[in-house]
């Protein structure tokens, strides 16, 4: 089982959101006309119980669940801005690099039905997509920014859990899978802390999935509004997780055949962007970029180089 760890305990608290009327009911629910109360009227808290985040079973009117800390409260220096977050919402399922991401994500995700952890979830918009995709997947869901849990919760009807990637908030060995995309290069996520943490919640033998933005280099006024301290290499990405005690079984570039656009957009075309490039583009243009995602992924080789590279390591 998934359960918290028992230091934090006292310092917590369940908030649910009530199942939405328009959505068909999960496992457990009571049809939304038989809702309580006190869930009527939207997100309330709940006093936090010991053990596991799927005790929320306990209270099967709830559609999700958030375990939040008063002591994460304190926000927020060197995470993202507000409105990033809400054009995030806005496209996570839809925008391009995102479906681009999702499928390759998906695509080495063990069917296993252990538990599942998405660190550093954001809105919730890959937590919906695996949710709709492995129904049988007990997902868990961990945010630090206190709006973001609240909509990827909302979105994904995944228990979530408010804290940092620095000290999770979970069990040793409670996950069979643990991923973590585009979080250990935000400015306020320590990689050698965090990585730490990924491997003591994961079982012996558990699976993680980094990514991470590619090259130095590439440091652009993108970067800068989303909050990357960092972009990583292939090699530098081997070491991170081999000197965390991970046994790093592939780790590809990808996004390599857009990686010249990428270059001229950001390099040359946009250094003083007042934005980062999270936005809806125009739909013939949105589907031209994800179908040369689609035909890199389906390519019989690597490529040398990409804007993202991503990882998959097990535990030791």
């Amino acid at each position: 089982s998934v359960s918290v760890r028992a230091e934090a305990d006292d310092d917590m608290m369940w908030m649910c959101l009530p199942a939405h009327p328009n959505r068909g009911q999960g496992p457990g629910q009571r049809p939304q006309d038989k809702l309580p109360r006190t869930a009527d009227r939207g997100l309330k808290p709940r006093p936090g119980p010991r053990g596991s985040p799927a005790g929320a079973i306990a209270a099967p009117w709830c559609r999700s669940m958030i375990l939040a800390s008063r002591k994460t409260r304190i926000i927020q220096d060197g995470w993202m801005e507000p409105d990033e977050y809400e054009r995030m919402d806005e496209v996570d399922a839809s925008m391009w690099w995102y479906r681009a991401l999702h499928a390759r994500l998906l695509d080495v995700i063990p069917a296993n039905g252990e538990p599942f952890l998405d660190a550093g979830c954001g809105t919730g918009g890959f937590m919906r997509a695996l949710r709709r995709t492995r129904p049988d997947t007990r997902i868990f869901g961990l945010e630090f920014h206190e709006a973001s849990a609240i909509r990827a919760a909302a979105k994904s009807g995944c228990p979530l859990t408010r804290g940092s990637i620095n000290q999770l908030p979970f069990a040793d060995g409670s996950f069979g899978t643990v991923i973590s995309a585009d979080v250990l290069c935000h400015q306020a996520v320590d990689p050698r802390a965090a990585l730490a943490e990924l491997h003591r919640v994961l079982r012996p033998g558990g699976r993680l999935i980094v990514n991470l933005p590619a090259f130095q280099a590439l440091m652009s006024a993108h970067d800068t509004h989303v909050q990357n301290a960092r972009r990583v290499n292939r090699t530098e990405t081997l070491l991170m997780l081999t000197q965390a005690g991970f046994h790093a079984t592939r780790v590809v570039y990808w996004n390599g055949l857009l990686l010249p656009i990428m270059i001229a957009h950001r390099k040359i075309f946009s250094r003083s962007s007042d934005r980062s490039d999270v936005a809806a583009f125009p739909p013939w243009l949105d589907r031209m970029l994800h179908a040369v995602t689609e035909l890199e992924r389906a390519l019989p080789f690597r490529l040398p180089a990409g804007g993202s590279v991503l990882a998959i390591a097990e535990r030791t």
